[in-house]
């Protein structure tokens, strides 16, 4: 007897400690489902930044289930108040009432994974590093619903345990960061729970922390692909397979691995012309590259600078012979104690393919983050050996101060020639108040530092610092058309390791939202005269008068079925400096047939009156330079599981030319007999792609896609004569259809 009053007293504690019912996300919030979560109410506004409380009842609740964290917002809205429920693919942003939950699973500011549930039941997800830098080529496997009364909208979500690593629980119990939001799409207002915004740093080390039950959460899947792809140019066939292996065993340990893997786009990258000596940089879809790629993310401040830059994995061959072909691919993402982990290698096939390897450690403090990391890309063709090793810091005493440092060595061995080249960053923020922000950066990379074997940085030999102080206004009058308004000025003064000054100036930014939604840009800058030392390629640097830099850009709410932007651009131009002003203008809309279908349309213009074309040696071509580009995307949800997308995207150019100079050693030019000839050249990109999701990261997709490029070398035609003959363009032509499946337990 005494036997069975044991049992029965420990059946009674279980269902005590379990809640009443499971939860069944059904986009319902149930009283009794949620019985045991926390329930948080304090929601304040964030945009505009006032930090009132928020204008709508806004109510959200969090409860760890063996299955994941699950999470119900409750949106209050009275009917005065629109609305906006266009549909959208997944990742696709826009102006619609929508949740946010970002969750830090280890609570120490490091990296936090976003979910953004739209109120038509649209997903976005991403991952969210360095305090506020979003990536949102992450896609994780959640379930989530919607629905909606007179009075309200529910929205709720459960996310597994297993779409991320973590750091083992101490004693049965981990701590974690989480922060809700609510965004108003009529009029962009933005209610969250904290009262932080994402606009400032520190943010995600400032979500509010939560002791939880500890879950362990394992998973094996595997994602096989057919891929069949016909060339109706050239008249040929091509079939590929291959499949994606992802395991994760418990919180501290996740293999992803691919096999013969095609990692041909499906999402089509834009047109871009590129005269500069700058390489153009490009973001990346490819699943294997977004499954929980956060903790390789390494940046060295300057643009898009980091040391694993996925792109050049199965880029250009090292032999020229077009894209590399990937045998195989593994990384390995993981956490012992407090230390986090990733290792990764890819192998390319063939003469001109290389090897990559790259590891990255994270060791977090409750002040501090120390980080580093170690690249290698092995380049036998081109006889070339690349090691990249780094080391980061974050120093984080308060919530109103921190500071982010970087220190990395490149060691190269080029067919026998070894150099080694250095580089430290470093920024400070400090936010003594939500009205001001203070900034003061300093980097330095040297003239033989070169990450870009496997990393991305936009230019070495450069010394760089500024200064700049932000002020923000958001208490405006109920009704007015700003409602907030961000003002910044900057001080900036940057050169090479020889002393030449490559910027140095003044600019003052006025930025802000409006009541419909919307949002506005302006910007006034003054550089002062400097020394463009690439143009040339390694040649003489070429010396730029001062100049000014003028900008304004408005990006509309949403008016009935029509979204407007428009924007222009002025600034001293070349050579030629404020004598000679290159102008860019660019307008278009997004009308919206219904919550399901859209049309966005863009125009621009461009006007160089002195471009500069580098042609050889220290000879630079002088260029009166216009440009016209049309673009336009067809969107249609067909359902839950389909869309279409149609996209085309067309550019005529027309150069003049107007003189060949050569560049002088004192950083002066001379004139050279003759000019350079007159060109003009239209590309043109058109895309059909359907899709159909199968299941969860398992999809059907049919891809029609065409293009063109054409150069002459005259003058007969102006860019809108080229803008409209890019339609005949064919000279790439080509059906896909890709077929991928999940299988899990």
């Amino acid at each position: 007897m005494m036997r069975f009053s044991r049992l029965a007293l420990g059946l009674m504690a279980a269902l005590v400690a379990t809640p009443a019912l499971a939860i069944d996300i059904d986009g319902k919030v149930n009283a009794d489902e949620w019985q045991g979560a926390t329930h948080v109410t304090d929601f304040k506004q964030v945009q505009p930044e006032t930090l009132a409380d928020a204008k709508f009842r806004t109510e959200a609740w969090y409860l760890p289930t063996p299955k994941g964290m699950a999470v119900a917002i409750r949106n209050y809205q009275p009917a005065e108040v629109k609305r906006t429920r266009t549909k959208s693919r997944r990742d696709e942003g826009g102006q619609y009432d929508r949740n946010n939950v970002f969750i830090d699973f280890d609570g120490n500011g490091v990296q936090a994974y976003e979910f953004t549930v739209s109120i038509a039941n649209g997903l976005s997800d991403g991952v969210i590093t360095g305090e506020n830098q979003f990536r949102e080529d992450w896609d994780g496997d959640v379930q989530h619903a919607t629905s909606e009364t007179d009075e309200y909208w529910d929205m709720e979500i459960l996310i597994p345990w297993h779409v991320a690593t973590m750091n083992k629980a101490k004693d049965g119990k981990r701590t974690i960061g989480v922060y809700f939001d609510r965004v108003i799409g009529a009029t962009g207002e933005r209610f969250a729970a904290p009262g932080i915004s994402f606009n400032r740093t520190p943010f995600t080390s400032s979500f509010r922390k939560a002791e939880i039950p500890s879950y362990s959460q394992s998973l094996f899947a595997v994602t096989p692909y057919a891929t069949a792809l016909y060339d109706n140019i050239r008249n040929s066939g091509h079939y590929k397979a291959g499949a994606d292996i992802y395991w994760k065993p418990s919180g501290q340990f996740q293999l992803s691995a691919t096999v013969n893997p095609d990692f041909g786009q499906v999402e089509s990258d834009g047109i871009v012309i590129n005269f500069s000596a700058d390489e153009t940089f490009y973001g990346d879809k490819r699943p294997f590259f977004t499954e929980n790629q956060g903790i390789y993310d390494f940046s060295l401040l300057n643009d898009n600078s980091q040391l694993f830059y996925t792109r050049r994995v199965g880029g250009r061959s090292d032999d020229g012979s077009g894209p590399a072909e990937i045998d195989a691919a593994a990384k390995i993402n993981g956490a012992i104690g407090k230390l986090n982990y990733g290792v990764f290698a890819a192998q390319e096939r063939g003469d001109g393919g290389r090897s990559y390897q790259a590891l990255r450690t994270m060791y977090a403090m409750p002040t501090q983050t120390w980080g580093a990391m170690l690249t290698h890309v092995d380049r036998p063709f081109l006889d070339r050996d690349a090691f990249v090793y780094a080391v980061d810091h974050k120093w984080k005493p308060n919530d109103a101060l921190s500071v982010n440092s970087t220190v990395a060595v490149s060691d190269i061995d080029d067919s026998g020639s070894s150099t080694r080249g250095n580089s430290v960053t470093s920024y400070l923020t400090w936010n003594p108040s939500k009205e001001w922000s203070h900034q003061l950066l300093g980097m330095y990379f040297d003239r033989d530092f070169d990450p870009n074997d496997m990393g991305y940085l936009g230019r070495n030999n450069m010394k760089w610092g500024h200064v700049q102080s932000r002020r923000t206004w958001s208490n405006f009058a109920h009704g007015s058309t700003v409602t907030s308004v961000n003002l910044s000025g900057r001080l900036f003064m940057g050169e090479n390791m020889d002393g030449l000054r490559l910027n140095g100036g003044v600019r003052v930014q006025a930025s802000g939202s409006l009541s419909d939604g919307g949002e506005y840009y302006s910007q006034y800058e003054h550089n002062l005269p400097r020394f463009d030392d690439r143009l040339t390629r390694g040649g003489h640097p070429l010396k730029m008068p001062g100049r000014d830099k003028i900008n304004v850009e408005i990006s509309g709410g949403r008016h009935g079925k029509w979204q407007p932007r428009i924007g222009v651009f002025a600034a001293g131009d070349a050579l030629m400096g404020n004598d000679g002003w290159y102008w860019s203008a660019w307008t278009g809309a997004k009308y919206y047939f219904n919550d399901r279908v859209n049309l966005d349309v863009g125009v621009s213009v461009d006007d160089s009156p002195d471009a500069l074309i580098w042609d050889h040696g220290n000879q630079v071509g002088r260029y009166r330079m216009r440009t016209a580009v049309v673009g336009s995307t067809f969107n249609w949800d067909m359902s839950a599981r389909s869309d279409l997308r149609i996209k085309l995207e067309a550019v005529g150019l027309k150069a003049a030319g107007r003189e060949w100079i050569d560049a002088l050693p004192n950083g002066g030019y001379a004139a050279l007999p003759g000019g350079p000839e007159s060109f003009r050249l239209n590309q043109m990109g058109f895309q059909l792609r359907y899709r159909y999701e199968l299941a969860p990261l398992s999809n059907l997709y049919v891809v029609y896609g065409r293009g063109g490029y054409s150069q002459f070398n005259d003058e007969s035609n102006d860019h809108w004569s080229m803008l409209r003959d890019s339609r005949r363009l064919h000279n790439d032509e080509q059906l896909v259809v890709k077929v991928s499946y999940r299988f899990s337990n």
